[in-house]
């Protein structure tokens, strides 16, 4: 849902949402269902939460979708859904096409083209713009939305008139895939990503520190590349750069990222 809000941001580049930080663990209805709720699952198709993603968006994260982005917001997760788990498909079947997938993702993106008035190309520029700087934890989210809809052969996930087909989940890799795919160490490529400084260290190129908004608010520590120069970053408390992070699987399954490799930093006084 937040990525939603970020490409619609992409779309419409004078809009802006206030995106406040919540941590709600768990939700819990009265049947079986209890599910993470990074991805809000049951939202997807339990109605007596709600028909429409934004009211949901507004409830949990104070976010205030404007009424006429109701439809887009509503379309773009389940579109942004179907991007995710084909980029895992793809990683765990790579070269093997899958065409409900992808038949699926192309329906989604022309209604939410259509909503939005733009081009298919302008949505699609705008969708990989916004979810390319965080691949990894979209695909995550992604796998979390459909794998219980896939594990109970659900015919459709519906939110607001939209949908996602039986084919389509059917065709995402299995809970058996999505478990061997899961290796101990992750490596994510970020770019243009906020870095801000927690220590630095002239004479250590180990002994520096920094948070990046977009992976974690925990400090983490950071190397640089052998071409970024450190005095030239020693007074900044922050700066747009590519970041390549390091994250290893922890006992509860997740990833958790350990280590920050500053690749490239975009400023004026800094080599690219």
């Amino acid at each position: 849902m937040r990525e939603a809000l970020a490409v619609l941001e992409e779309v419409f580049p004078n809009l802006s949402f206030e995106k406040p930080t919540i941590e709600l663990r768990t939700v819990v209805q009265n049947s079986p269902l209890t599910t993470r709720m990074e991805a809000l699952v049951v939202a997807a198709y339990a109605t007596e939460l709600g028909e429409d993603v934004p009211d949901v968006l507004n409830t949990l994260f104070g976010v205030d979708v404007p009424d006429r982005y109701d439809s887009i917001v509503s379309v773009l997760v389940l579109l942004i859904a179907i991007w995710g788990i084909d980029w895992v498909r793809q990683k765990i079947f790579p070269g093997k096409k899958a065409a409900d997938l992808e038949a699926e993702k192309n329906r989604l993106l022309v209604a939410a083209s259509n909503k939005a008035a733009v081009t298919q190309d302008q949505m699609e520029e705008a969708i990989t713009k916004a979810l390319k700087k965080h691949k990894r934890s979209i695909m995550k989210a992604s796998a979390d939305f459909l794998e219980p809809a896939k594990r109970h052969k659900a015919e459709a996930v519906k939110v607001a008139g939209a949908e996602i087909g039986q084919k389509a989940i059917e065709a995402m890799p299995s809970d058996i895939d999505l478990q061997q795919y899961e290796p101990a160490t992750e490596f994510t490529e970020l770019e243009n990503v906020v870095v801000r400084f927690r220590a630095h260290d002239l004479d250590k190129n180990k002994a520096w520190a920094a948070t990046i908004e977009d992976v974690s608010p925990n400090r983490r520590p950071l190397h640089l590349a052998p071409d970024v120069r450190p005095e030239q970053l020693f007074e900044r408390k922050e700066v747009r750069a590519d970041v390549l992070v390091t994250s290893t699987l922890d006992a509860e399954g997740e990833y958790v990222p350990n280590l920050y490799y500053l690749q490239k930093v975009y400023d004026d006084d800094q080599p690219a």
